[in-house]
């Protein structure tokens, strides 16, 4: 299984058309996702996992970028 066809996986009692935010969220990621793909640009596992958790609405833009500055230094994953 890919990384991108993981990142469509249904979460129980999870619907985009419940919350518009997330809809914005999903639709965004999607997006950067394909603008990146087969370019150096292309996020690795760990940035995808995040966008994942963003685009859900687990973790805010700010707490992405916390993660992936406090994630750079270490070289370890998840």
């Amino acid at each position: 299984m890919s990384l991108h066809s993981t990142y469509h996986m249904p979460v129980p009692g999870y619907s985009l058309k419940k919350f518009p935010k997330l809809r914005q969220r999903h639709h965004a990621v999607k997006w950067a996702l394909a603008m990146t793909r087969g370019t150096s640009l292309e996020p690795s596992p760990y940035e995808r996992f995040l966008l994942t958790r963003y685009a859900r609405g687990f973790v805010t833009i700010d707490q992405v970028l916390e993660r992936l500055a406090n994630h750079s230094g270490h070289s370890s994953t998840l």
